[in-house]
């Protein structure tokens, strides 16, 4: 009886994991956190893109310089918040135009500084994106 309660008290198995679950969880659970914030960061890359595109389509579509940037500015917010990305004070649209004429070409940049994952102290950063889009060229015909 002596020498069994001796072996279960000397028994050192499993010591080691309780150290090596100290230093491995919180390793995994960084990594687990940045996946998760590059992630959320390339998504908003692309959403702001996209935004881009869809304001750049819509600005081509007006009849004015100044509605298509009202129209630009629309349609980018409307894309960026279905796509459930958010940016600090709202997404900034700058259009740019050649010529307003059949045939010019409207050029949109979207900006928005995505907000980082707060939990964790991750910074924002600010994610850009342009696109360009050619007025119709039998735009004068169908004018009334």
């Amino acid at each position: 009886m002596r020498v069994l309660w001796w072996r279960l008290r000397s028994d050192r198995r499993g010591s080691g994991d309780v150290a090596a679950m100290i230093v491995i969880v919180p390793i995994i659970c960084g990594v687990v956190l940045l996946f998760v914030y590059f992630g959320r960061q390339g998504v908003a890359s692309e959403g702001v893109t996209h935004a881009a595109a869809v304001a750049a389509r819509a600005a081509s579509m007006e009849r004015s310089a100044g509605e298509a940037t009202a129209a630009a500015e629309a349609a980018a917010s409307a894309t960026l918040s279905a796509a459930g990305t958010s940016c600090a004070g709202g997404p900034a649209v700058s259009v740019g135009v050649s010529s307003w004429e059949p045939g010019g070409i409207v050029t949109v940049t979207v900006t928005c500084q995505v907000e980082g994952l707060s939990e964790i102290g991750a910074p924002s950063r600010s994610v850009s994106g342009s696109a360009r889009s050619t007025i119709d060229a039998h735009r004068g015909l169908s004018e009334p």
